[in-house]
């Protein structure tokens, strides 16, 4: 367990907190906009209480109601996340990722959530879930106790307390939860706004809108600002992008958020975001040797049991494949070609593109 440097977050706090409070007493939702956490949380920690335990019975009920309660723009966890929540509920046994994840205290968790990764990846062909993703889980339970997250906060906290950014989910995640609860702490002190009760959503709440506001965001755009002035990507770059709104930035597009599946840029030219595995309703894969895409339906997701084809797709496909990292279980997209039109087979079961070229020019 990495331990917090409470000096280093009360002297973080101390130079930062006017600021807070002035942003937050503004009015103005381009200073602090934050309100909906108090809205969503505490009640959903109310609704949820009725569970003590995570069964095989309850499961899919708890996992209904966090997924309904997160923000359409995707505010607590990833889209794709939730969606894959679906598989777990699907799975034989797939409530054993979260029974011992939702008995968790703030000393354990970290431990938990890397113990749940380890069960999800055996049931669901090496799926692991972000540390947002457990951390809304838990803050859905308890607000108070555990906070939601953002690796790119974790990483600033790391910086603040003085130690390495940690490798594992778990890690990441108790120590951006540990930093909110004792700034939450300091806060309570100071009384100045309402809501305090909650502690972990409160610090939380400091460092997302601090951190947001500070000169160091700019890291969390490092990669994303490399690739606009170089104005290529090739395969090769191996270069990861958060999110589609990163993605769209490459051909100057300034989106405030973005979920759908594919991006049309031109009547022959789209953007498409597979995830690049099975899942829930499609088995998507590439080629050893990156040449092609094949896109299969998985029978009984959200299209039934038969899904038909176009004989063609129009628009070549510029597609940045979202996949995840086997170690750290960070979630990303990845510029794999730009892939010819789609093409389904004679049975009509499955499709493939080709790739046309492996270096994307965008300026």
């Amino acid at each position: 367990m990495t331990a917090i440097n409470k000096l280093a977050l009360r002297a973080f706090y101390e130079e930062k907190k006017t600021e807070y409070y002035a942003r937050r007493a503004s009015g103005d939702t381009s200073q602090w906009d934050e309100s909906y956490k108090w809205d969503i949380l505490p009640k959903l920690n109310k609704s949820l209480s009725r569970f003590g335990a995570v069964t095989a019975d309850n499961f899919g009920d708890i996992i209904a109601e966090i997924r309904k309660n997160n923000p359409t723009a995707g505010s607590f966890a990833h889209w794709i996340d939730m969606d894959d929540l679906d598989l777990l509920v699907k799975a034989p046994n797939g409530f054993q990722v979260l029974r011992d994840l939702w008995q968790s205290t703030p000393d354990t968790v970290a431990a938990e959530i890397d113990s749940a990764n380890t069960v999800s990846a055996l049931l669901i062909r090496d799926k692991k879930f972000s540390p947002s993703t457990y951390a809304f889980i838990l803050a859905a339970k308890d607000c108070n106790n555990f906070s939601i997250h953002r690796d790119w906060i974790a990483k600033q906290l790391a910086a603040i307390n003085g130690i390495k950014m940690p490798t594992s989910p778990g890690e990441k995640y108790q120590l951006l939860n540990d930093s909110a609860l004792y700034l939450g702490v300091l806060m309570q002190k100071d009384n100045k706004v309402d809501g305090l009760e909650y502690q972990a959503l409160s610090g939380q709440d400091f460092l997302w809108v601090i951190c947001n506001a500070s000169n160091s965001q700019s890291e969390q755009d490092t990669d994303i600002h490399r690739y606009i002035d170089k104005g290529s990507v090739r395969v090769d770059d191996t270069a990861r992008f958060k999110t589609h709104v990163e993605v769209a930035k490459l051909f100057g597009k300034d989106m405030a958020g973005h979920q759908r599946a594919t991006l049309r840029l031109a009547d022959d030219w789209l953007i498409w975001f597979p995830k690049l595995y099975k899942n829930g309703d499609w088995d998507n894969q590439i080629s050893k040797d990156g040449n092609v895409v094949t896109m299969t339906y998985v029978p009984g997701g959200q299209y039934g049991d038969g899904k038909s084809y176009p004989e063609s797709d129009p628009g070549k496909r510029i597609i940045f494949g979202h996949k995840v990292d086997a170690q750290t279980g960070d979630r990303y997209y990845e510029f794999v070609g730009i892939f010819s039109e789609l093409h389904g087979t004679s049975a009509q079961a499955s499709c493939d593109m080709h790739t046309l070229t492996k270096r994307l020019r965008y300026s």
